[in-house]
Protein backbone atom coordinates (compact mmCIF):
# COMPACT_ATOMS: atom_id res chain seq x y z
CA UNK A 1 0.00 0.00 0.00
CA UNK A 2 1.57 3.25 -1.06
CA UNK A 3 1.21 6.57 0.70
CA UNK A 4 -0.29 7.21 4.09
CA UNK A 5 -3.71 5.90 5.01
CA UNK A 6 -6.45 8.49 5.20
CA UNK A 7 -8.43 8.08 8.42
CA UNK A 8 -11.81 9.81 8.08
CA UNK A 9 -12.13 12.46 10.79
CA UNK A 10 -15.68 11.40 11.63
CA UNK A 11 -14.41 8.05 12.97
CA UNK A 12 -12.75 9.90 15.85
CA UNK A 13 -16.06 11.39 16.98
CA UNK A 14 -18.07 8.19 17.41
CA UNK A 15 -19.16 7.78 21.04
CA UNK A 16 -18.94 4.51 22.98
CA UNK A 17 -22.12 2.39 22.93
CA UNK A 18 -22.25 -1.17 24.25
CA UNK A 19 -23.03 -3.49 21.30
CA UNK A 20 -23.12 -0.39 19.05
CA UNK A 21 -22.65 -0.83 15.31
CA UNK A 22 -23.35 2.61 13.82
CA UNK A 23 -22.21 6.20 13.59
CA UNK A 24 -24.31 7.16 16.61
CA UNK A 25 -22.29 4.80 18.85
CA UNK A 26 -19.99 1.77 18.77
CA UNK A 27 -18.13 -0.70 20.89
CA UNK A 28 -14.67 -1.89 19.81
CA UNK A 29 -15.95 -4.32 17.16
CA UNK A 30 -18.49 -1.79 15.88
CA UNK A 31 -15.72 0.73 15.30
CA UNK A 32 -13.53 -1.87 13.59
CA UNK A 33 -16.42 -2.74 11.30
CA UNK A 34 -17.12 0.90 10.33
CA UNK A 35 -13.43 1.74 9.91
CA UNK A 36 -12.72 -1.37 7.82
CA UNK A 37 -15.46 -0.28 5.43
CA UNK A 38 -14.47 3.41 5.34
CA UNK A 39 -10.70 2.90 5.03
CA UNK A 40 -10.30 -0.45 3.25
CA UNK A 41 -13.70 -1.08 1.61
CA UNK A 42 -14.18 -4.29 3.64
CA UNK A 43 -17.68 -5.43 4.56
CA UNK A 44 -17.27 -7.24 7.87
CA UNK A 45 -20.21 -9.16 9.40
CA UNK A 46 -22.28 -7.18 11.92
CA UNK A 47 -22.68 -10.07 14.39
CA UNK A 48 -25.85 -8.30 15.57
CA UNK A 49 -27.93 -11.46 15.81
CA UNK A 50 -25.52 -13.19 18.22
CA UNK A 51 -23.47 -10.44 19.79
CA UNK A 52 -26.01 -9.24 22.34
CA UNK A 53 -26.33 -12.76 23.79
CA UNK A 54 -22.65 -13.05 24.72
CA UNK A 55 -22.38 -14.02 28.36
CA UNK A 56 -18.62 -14.09 28.72
CA UNK A 57 -15.95 -12.26 26.74
CA UNK A 58 -14.18 -15.44 25.66
CA UNK A 59 -17.20 -15.98 23.41
CA UNK A 60 -16.30 -12.81 21.46
CA UNK A 61 -13.29 -14.53 19.94
CA UNK A 62 -15.26 -17.70 19.22
CA UNK A 63 -18.08 -15.77 17.60
CA UNK A 64 -15.94 -13.57 15.40
CA UNK A 65 -13.14 -15.88 14.35
CA UNK A 66 -14.17 -19.47 14.87
CA UNK A 67 -17.87 -19.55 14.00
CA UNK A 68 -18.10 -16.95 11.24
CA UNK A 69 -15.68 -18.80 8.95
CA UNK A 70 -14.84 -15.46 7.38
CA UNK A 71 -11.50 -14.83 9.08
CA UNK A 72 -8.16 -16.61 9.04
CA UNK A 73 -5.33 -16.20 11.48
CA UNK A 74 -2.16 -14.68 9.99
CA UNK A 75 1.36 -14.33 11.36
CA UNK A 76 2.36 -11.09 9.66
CA UNK A 77 -0.28 -8.37 9.97
CA UNK A 78 -1.10 -6.08 7.08
CA UNK A 79 -3.22 -2.93 7.01
CA UNK A 80 -6.86 -3.97 7.18
CA UNK A 81 -6.27 -6.99 9.42
CA UNK A 82 -7.88 -7.29 12.83
CA UNK A 83 -5.82 -7.55 16.01
CA UNK A 84 -7.29 -9.35 19.01
CA UNK A 85 -6.11 -8.51 22.52
CA UNK A 86 -6.28 -10.45 25.77
CA UNK A 87 -7.55 -8.20 28.58
CA UNK A 88 -7.77 -9.49 32.16
CA UNK A 89 -7.59 -13.10 30.99
CA UNK A 90 -10.11 -12.88 28.15
CA UNK A 91 -9.71 -12.33 24.40
CA UNK A 92 -12.03 -9.38 24.62
CA UNK A 93 -10.70 -6.35 22.75
CA UNK A 94 -10.23 -5.82 19.04
CA UNK A 95 -8.64 -3.21 16.81
CA UNK A 96 -8.02 -2.56 13.12
CA UNK A 97 -4.42 -2.74 11.91
CA UNK A 98 -3.40 0.41 10.09
CA UNK A 99 0.25 0.86 9.07
CA UNK A 100 3.61 1.00 10.81
CA UNK A 101 2.50 -1.30 13.68
CA UNK A 102 -0.44 0.97 14.53
CA UNK A 103 -4.05 0.06 15.18
CA UNK A 104 -7.32 1.93 15.52
CA UNK A 105 -9.60 1.02 18.39
CA UNK A 106 -12.38 2.14 20.71
CA UNK A 107 -11.98 1.89 24.47
CA UNK A 108 -14.85 2.48 26.86
CA UNK A 109 -14.20 5.71 28.73
CA UNK A 110 -11.36 6.75 26.41
CA UNK A 111 -13.01 6.86 23.00
CA UNK A 112 -11.37 6.28 19.63
CA UNK A 113 -7.61 6.26 19.32
CA UNK A 114 -4.60 5.03 17.40
CA UNK A 115 -1.81 3.23 19.24
CA UNK A 116 1.11 0.92 18.46
CA UNK A 117 0.43 -2.77 19.05
CA UNK A 118 4.19 -3.29 19.51
CA UNK A 119 4.35 -0.67 22.28
CA UNK A 120 4.70 -1.62 25.96
CA UNK A 121 1.01 -1.13 26.71
CA UNK A 122 -0.20 -3.66 24.11
CA UNK A 123 2.57 -6.00 22.91
CA UNK A 124 2.06 -8.59 25.67
CA UNK A 125 -1.71 -8.51 25.20
CA UNK A 126 -1.76 -9.36 21.48
CA UNK A 127 -3.52 -12.71 21.02
CA UNK A 128 -3.29 -12.74 17.25
CA UNK A 129 -3.97 -11.13 13.90
CA UNK A 130 -6.84 -12.10 11.64
CA UNK A 131 -7.60 -11.37 7.99
CA UNK A 132 -11.08 -11.15 6.53
CA UNK A 133 -11.41 -13.74 3.78
CA UNK A 134 -13.39 -11.54 1.38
Amino acid sequence: MSGRLKIPERLYHIPWADCGRGWSGCDCYGLVRLAACEIFGQDLPTLDENYASIKDMETLEQLIFKHSGKFKRVQEPQPGDLVLFRIIGFNSHIGLVLENDKFLHMWKGAGVGIERFVGPKWVHRVEGFYRHAA
